[in-house]
């Protein structure tokens, strides 16, 4: 399941795999110049999300 993820990401453009011949074996993935563009709408997602939660609490502790 992760490795599909991981190569449906690459696939994408997303991430960046990169192997070394080791053993044992060793991959490191990392963000594409496209995935790092992603970062402050993420960044403002989450802000969202955050002041909404306590909005949410608020309310249902409040009724």
């Amino acid at each position: 399941m992760l490795a599909q993820q991981l190569n449906e990401l690459k696939r994408d453009g997303f991430i960046q795999k990169t192997t070394y011949p080791e053993i044992p074996p060793c991959t490191e993935y990392t963000l594409t110049p496209l995935d790092e563009s992603l970062v402050p709408v993420l960044n403002q997602i989450y802000a969202w999300g955050s002041s909404n939660q306590m909005t949410q609490r608020f309310q249902l502790t409040t009724e």
